[in-house]
């Protein structure tokens, strides 16, 4: 089978994809040639490219395969009405997407708290025992979005001795007990947690309902000296409201995984403030890669016997679709 990933981003999915489907073509193509890539392709990996109706009408493929969970970046519906599968990878807890992205919170958390960037450059300029850092003892960490990653978070939080803060979808007495928080609300109480928290770890996905949850309101919530790290979605986020409150020191500093627009322009005005920024890797980890590439070659050898993948968005309605026009 031909799989076409739509970026030369993320080199490590196609290395690693390849391990999992060695008799398969592989390629792995710049944006602007995804479109004429694409048009013979068996399967389509978006990574971070969005697929639209263009791509998706041009293309042959049978399915659209995410490396990993995020598919706000495909046209769902173009790619069903082409009788096309959607699929993901869906982060589950205990394996190895969320623990590694839950990892990455935690040393971005760190970072910050003891201003890494700062220590780095005093040991190249020789001046030691400075800056002064912050303990994660007895602070108050919020988590918005208990989902598989935000509660692998939770899990090692607990070894920090924080207290614990989470806001989930749908928030239950059994999640706030499992994993140790001290208070576990709905959306409703996004306000009261923000207000108390000096962590604020957002493992959010973008939905009509997330996108710019983190707004002017929100950030003004927040303590001046509090911390906002994002491992979720970029646009969880209002851009020009992060920028303004790390301007008027409305909030302490923040970390990033995720952006808007990837990869990033390193022109931002944000970078001109106390943020510190990976790209994208807080799943970008062997243990990550493996479980993920396993269960796309899964979908891929399911198609190749010609049964329906699982973790399918689209499965009844393409099924339908096909059986109305065999």
């Amino acid at each position: 089978m031909k799989i076409v990933l739509c970026s030369t981003h993320f080199p490590h999915c196609s290395e690693t994809l390849r391990h999992h489907l060695p008799d398969d073509t592989i390629i792995a193509c710049p944006a602007e040639e995804v479109l004429s890539t694409a048009r013979d392709a068996d399967v389509v990996v978006p990574t971070m490219h969005r697929v639209g109706a263009e791509i998706i009408r041009a293309t042959s493929a049978r399915m659209i395969h995410q490396f990993g969970v995020g598919l706000e970046g495909v046209d769902i519906p173009a790619a069903t009405e082409q009788g096309i599968y959607v699929a993901n990878v869906p982060g589950q807890e205990g394996a190895g997407n969320a623990a590694s992205v839950s990892e990455h919170a935690i040393f971005l958390m760190l970072a910050l708290a003891r201003k890494f960037p700062q220590a780095a450059e005093n040991v190249r300029n020789g001046v030691f025992g400075s800056p002064m850092g912050k303990g994660l003892l007895d602070k108050t960490v919020a988590i918005l979005g208990v989902g598989s990653i935000g509660t692998e978070l939770a899990s090692r939080l607990r070894h920090f001795d924080v207290r614990l803060l989470g806001l989930k979808q749908h928030p239950s007495e059994r999640v706030k007990e499992e994993y140790g928080f001290d208070f576990l609300g709905g959306p409703n109480d996004l306000g009261h947690v923000l207000a108390e928290a000096d962590f604020v770890v957002l493992a959010l996905p973008v939905t009509p309902y997330t996108r710019e949850v983190i707004n002017a309101r929100a950030l003004a919530s927040m303590k001046n000296t509090a911390y906002l790290i994002n491992v979720g979605r970029g646009p969880v986020i209002d851009h020009d409201a992060l920028v303004a409150a790390l301007a008027n020191k409305d909030i302490a500093g923040a970390a990033l995984d995720v952006f808007w627009d990837e990869p990033a322009d390193p022109a931002d005005p944000l970078f001109q403030y106390n943020v510190i920024a990976t790209p994208h890797t807080a799943g970008v980890t062997d243990l990550s890669y493996n479980d993920i590439a396993r269960g796309l070659a899964a979908n891929v050898n399911r198609l190749r016997a010609g049964e329906p993948p699982i973790n399918c968005v689209n499965l009844v309605e393409v099924q339908a679709k096909r059986e109305s026009t065999s």
